[in-house]
């Protein structure tokens, strides 16, 4: 399935179309529910907030806008 792009100059987003197994999906809501963090983000905010950490603890730190994400 080719990649479907549309980005924002502001926000530099992409849509792609991942699929997550059934399990993935359910902890994700799950975190949604459970964790302050994550509550009132979208799945998306989610995963890419767990993916720049995973980048920062190995050495490797996505430099991203982190203001919009906060006040989401």
């Amino acid at each position: 399935m080719p990649e479907q792009e549309r980005t924002s100059p502001a926000r530099g987003k992409s849509t792609t179309g991942i699929n997550f197994d059934t399990q993935i999906l359910s902890f994700l809501d799950d975190l949604r529910r459970e964790s302050p963090v994550f509550q009132r983000r979208s799945r998306s905010e989610i995963v890419n907030m767990i993916i720049e950490d995973f980048a920062a603890q190995n050495g490797t730190p996505i430099d991203t806008n982190k203001e919009t994400r906060q006040s989401a």
